[in-house]
């Protein structure tokens, strides 16, 4: 078999581990697997004058990256004619919007979203869809159908259990497919008054009945959860990854680290609330107070070691798939997050949960070469992601 061997000069190269910036790095590839990063000191090369030399000198590596909190019907649209309009429309007509939502992720390096649920599950039906196609470019894990309790918040992204049933047996007798299991235990966070966010959906019994048999059932659970209550009951429970997590308080970030689980802040869907709003309005007030309160959260999160994993929410008002990659990362930087961590928990963390850390999570030397180059240094690399010029190497 013939060699194919080619070099990248790289500016920086920031390799999702979350260890420190390496600059001026050397990276052999051959046949598409990364054979050897290395320290070059300054300049060109002239060892191997045969080998062909990719310069990236002015670019930023980082891995793939991943969007780990989506939802891929829905549309970031603030027309509430449409978003009303794509709860109820048929399959056929949300089948080219997701076409067009996955379009925008390609677009940018993403190679990976997990679905938080839509009210029909037409998420996954795409999904297994495209897999029996072998066109599906990026990995997708859907939930499908998520669970609330009725009566409360969450119609709009899935169903209850049936009067009489237990969320573990509604979750058993379901017949609507999914990759993993999407509880909601809170409401939305309130807007009227600074902090508030309700009590749970669900009891510490259920929810731990209902998560150990998803676990048997090789489903991890992903909880939508917002203050204390819901977000202890829930990791005591043994979900895998809090979504959102507002007000979840520094005993819950805590726990959280000690348990493993993954938490997913979505700091760009409170930022797009906060656009929306009426200026000079009390809701615009709390809202943007609420923004910094959960960034501080994401700052003492990433301190303490916390398994953060970048995700956008994208599909809820304001939030655009794809682009909202970008406005997160801006965030994560506003918070006071250095752009190892930043990548770590955009690439590595998210893979992870995808189960494609092997894969795409970082680049490392018997990897894949699968890498995005962004112009610039780390830092204005990261920040201008949207704008910056990139290209997609392996992809």
């Amino acid at each position: 078999m013939r060699l194919e061997t080619c070099q990248i000069l790289a500016g920086w190269l920031i390799d999702g581990s979350g260890k420190q910036t390496l600059s001026n790095v050397l990276i052999t590839v051959t046949n598409g697997i990364i054979r050897n990063i290395k320290d070059t000191g300054e300049g060109l090369p002239d060892k191997y004058p045969a080998v062909s030399y990719l310069d990236l000198s002015e670019f930023t590596l980082v891995p793939p990256l991943v969007d780990s909190h989506v939802h891929l019907c829905l549309s970031g649209t603030t027309d509430q004619g449409v978003r009303h309009y794509q709860k109820d429309a048929a399959y056929s007509v949300l089948k080219p919007v997701m076409e067009a939502h996955l379009g925008e992720y390609t677009a940018r390096g993403i190679v990976g979203i997990r679905d938080g649920g839509d009210y029909r599950g037409y998420s996954t039906r795409f999904k297994m869809e495209k897999s029996r196609t072998g066109k599906q470019r990026l990995k997708v894990k859907s939930a499908g159908r998520a669970w609330h309790a009725k009566g409360r918040y969450g119609g709009v992204l899935g169903t209850f259990p049936e009067e009489g049933l237990t969320l573990r047996e509604a979750i058993a007798a379901s017949v609507n497919p999914c990759e993993h299991v999407k509880v909601i235990n809170s409401g939305l966070v309130g807007l009227k008054e600074f902090g508030l966010s309700g009590r749970p959906q669900f009891d510490f019994a259920q929810l731990k009945d209902a998560f150990e048999y998803a676990h048997e059932k090789g489903l991890e659970v992903m909880v939508h959860a917002n203050g204390h209550e819901p977000v202890l009951t829930a990791v005591d429970a043994g979900c895998n990854s809090i979504e959102h997590g507002f007000f979840a308080g520094t005993e819950n970030l805590y726990r959280m680290k000690e348990k493993g689980v993954f938490w997913i802040p979505t700091l760009r869907a409170m930022e797009a609330l906060y656009e929306n709003l009426p200026n000079g309005s009390e809701e615009k007030q709390v809202a943007v107070r609420t923004l910094e309160h959960q960034m501080g959260q994401v700052a003492k999160g990433s301190e303490i070691g916390v398994k953060i994993a970048l995700g956008t929410d994208s599909g809820s008002i304001g939030v655009d798939h794809g682009r909202a990659v970008s406005h997160e990362i801006r965030l994560f930087l506003e918070a006071g997050l250095t752009p190892e961590k930043i990548v770590h928990f955009a690439a590595f963390n998210g893979a992870a949960i995808l189960g494609a850390a092997a894969d795409t999570g970082a680049i490392t030397e018997g990897g894949k070469a699968r890498m995005i180059a962004i112009k610039g240094s780390p830092e204005k690399a990261l920040s201008g992601y949207e704008e910056a010029e990139k290209r997609f190497l392996g992809f």
